[in-house]
Parts: C-alpha cells; sequence; structure tokens
C-alpha cells in the first residue's frame, strides 16, 4: 500500500497564527476566467442556507494566485474552482460525517487507528484550511467545459486521490502533472491526500514552507 505522510492536527494545533486580518473576496469578481462547480455536499441539509455561496469566497492574496495560475496552464485549459471558505461549523459536520463514515467501511479499527486516518480525508475545524479562506478545492478542464481525465473525481476518498497515486493511468498522472506544475508555480501547497486540494497562507502550508501562518480560521464571511 502506498503510504502518505501528513502533518498531524495536533502538531497543527500548537503552531501560532498572525492573522493579516485579509480579506475574503469573491472569486466570481476577481477570477472571471476560471469556471464553478461548487461541491453538490454543500447546503444538502437546509441548515446553512449561506455555504455553497460561501464557497465561492477566498482570501485577496489566494485569489490573486487563482489568476496566476490560471495564466500559467497551457493553452486550452481552464481552472475548475469546486470550494473555498468554508464555517468551521459546517468543517465540523462534515468532519462528523466522514468519521462516521470511515467508521463503517473499516469497522475493526480502533478509535486510535480511526483518528489518524480520517486526517487523510477531513480536518477538524479547529485547523481546517478551508475554515481560513486560504484553501481550495482546484481542477483543470478545457477550454470548451470538456472534463479531463484526473483519475478521480474531486471529493472521493481511495488510494486513487493522492496526489502520486500510483494506481492512476499515465494519462490521468500526465493531466494532474498539469494543475501541479500551474498551482505550485503560482506558490500553493497540495495536500498529499487530495489532489485537488491547494493551500496558501494557514499552518499546513506555513509548517512546509518555514513560514509563519498568517491566515487563521474565519467564524463568518461578512
Amino acid at each position: 500500500m502506498q503510504e502518505i505522510k501528513i502533518l498531524p492536527s495536533s502538531v497543527r494545533k500548537k503552531i501560532k497564527v498572525y492573522e493579516n486580518n485579509e480579506k475574503l473576496v469573491d472569486l466570481r469578481i476577481k477570477c472571471p476566467d476560471i469556471e464553478y462547480e461548487i461541491a453538490d455536499y454543500l447546503n444538502q441539509d437546509g441548515e446553512h442556507p449561506t455555504e455553497a455561496e460561501d464557497a465561492y469566497f477566498v482570501r485577496e492574496s489566494v485569489a490573486e494566485m487563482i489568476n496566476k495560475a490560471q495564466l500559467l496552464l497551457p493553452s486550452g485549459y481552464k481552472l475548475l474552482h469546486r470550494c473555498g471558505y468554508r464555517k468551521p461549523d459546517v468543517q465540523a459536520r462534515q468532519y462528523r460525517r466522514d468519521y462516521e463514515d470511515l467508521k463503517t467501511e473499516n469497522p475493526t479499527w480502533s478509535k486510535a487507528k480511526l483518528d489518524i486516518e480520517i486526517e487523510k480525508r477531513t480536518d477538524p475545524p479547529e485547523v481546517g484550511p478551508h475554515c481560513t479562506g486560504g484553501a481550495i478545492d482546484i481542477s483543470i478542464i478545457k477550454d470548451d467545459g470538456e472534463k479531463i481525465d484526473m483519475g478521480t473525481n474531486m471529493g472521493v476518498f481511495n488510494l486513487g486521490t493522492y496526489t502520486d497515486s500510483n494506481t492512476i493511468s499515465p494519462i490521468a498522472s500526465s493531466n494532474r502533472q498539469i494543475l501541479i506544475n500551474a498551482m505550485t508555480s503560482a506558490g500553493f501547497l497540495n495536500f498529499p491526500c487530495e489532489w485537488w486540494h491547494w493551500s496558501y497562507g494557514e499552518r499546513e502550508w506555513a509548517y512546509a514552507n518555514n513560514q509563519t501562518p498568517f491566515y487563521d480560521s474565519i467564524k463568518q464571511r461578512i
């Protein structure tokens, strides 16, 4: 089995954030050249009527970096945005749901094992990058809207979703590399268990880049 090392939430919780109070901005205004397909798990139960709208928002610098990444793509490709900012209570709900799903999928796992493995798919709200406005779930498509083979859909959790998965086709691997090249060149950090998840300014990005994080959790979009 392919092994992936991630930065545990227990470590990230200890990292001090020096919030710079950069505002959240609407990607539909700031990034008119990309496409949108907001995650269908948002606002499914009607308890959080603004959460799908929240997903269009990110920190201002993140929006600028997305535009840079779009310009770095080869001709004929566009970025496809799925989710940006997520309120902590929405993150907490998703964490609970995914934890229960993981428990059902693996009934023999201990709580200790579950607590480790859940962080490969969902973070607790205290350190969730999406809650800072500094994380995005994003893919690429053709200019005409045609989907391309990325190995898996966004939001699926299996060995194929690992960014450097050895279970996907050469074509999918090549397509992922197009996304990787653009996003890393623009300054984003990838979460290695999810090829679509990229971040900037929050704890994980800061740790990987030997920097001080400057995006902390935001309770709600104003």
